[in-house]
């Protein structure tokens, strides 16, 4: 446990911070759901949930469930989705597992900085399986790091850790440190191009970039399953 809330005081003070520009990812999914008739959601990699449930919050959803890997993580789940005021589940476990085991389906499946990590071939059956748990006429909408046009892996990593160490202030040098280790042994990402082919191999039609970061690699992104 103290493992986990160190790790969740550094990951908070980089949202708090809005590094990683959730604000802008807020209102750019904020915006796509008030268009939308919804009324069951899947939050695949919640944490604890305060982002989706700000967007959430005063929707009339009818259904929530939010899964992660941390028992910790999804008590605080539970108390943010409180304020829903709706039928609400949590699941333990990965969510690159859970996603097919995970019974019903859903009008939107959501994942934010976190199927990142998966490589190529677990990106492909992770995409299969969420066309799995989508309704019909339901979305998949993420928010995560995308490749700029042909530039690779090596690129990427070197262009985001100079982004961070000029731009992330406060943080410490050994909480750098140990944000550098993380990404440059997680992430994996791909261009919209391959995520728009991921997609398209797995059934998921119309795609719409929501949001693009311009100094950063962050794009918000949906896929719409047919009617």
């Amino acid at each position: 446990m103290r493992e986990f809330f160190d790790q969740w005081a550094l990951y908070r003070k980089v949202v708090d911070h809005d590094y990683l520009f959730h604000g802008e990812a807020m209102k750019a999914l904020s915006r796509w759901l008030a268009g939308r008739r919804m009324e069951t959601f899947l939050d695949l990699g919640c944490g604890d949930a305060s982002f989706t449930t700000g967007v959430l919050a005063g929707s009339g959803i009818r259904y929530y469930e939010g899964v992660d890997l941390s028992p910790v993580a999804l008590e605080l789940a539970r108390q943010n989705a409180a304020r829903l005021g709706c039928g609400c589940g949590f699941t333990c476990g990965d969510f690159s597992v859970e996603v097919s085991r995970i019974r019903g389906v859903f009008d939107v499946v959501y994942i934010g900085l976190s199927f990142h990590h998966l490589r190529r071939h677990q990106k492909e059956a992770f995409f299969g399986a969420v066309g799995g748990r989508l309704a019909r006429g339901g979305a998949f909408v993420f928010f995560e790091p995308a490749l700029r046009g042909g530039e690779g892996r090596d690129v990427y990593l070197e262009k985001w850790i100079a982004l961070a160490r000029r731009n992330w202030t406060a943080l410490t040098d050994e909480e750098m440190a140990g944000v550098v280790r993380h990404v440059t042994g997680s992430d994996f990402p791909e261009t919209v191009a391959d995520y728009r082919a991921l997609a398209a191999a797995a059934g998921l039609g119309r795609s719409e970039v929501l949001f693009e970061e311009e100094a950063g690699p962050y794009v918000v992104m949906t896929f719409e399953r047919g009617k």
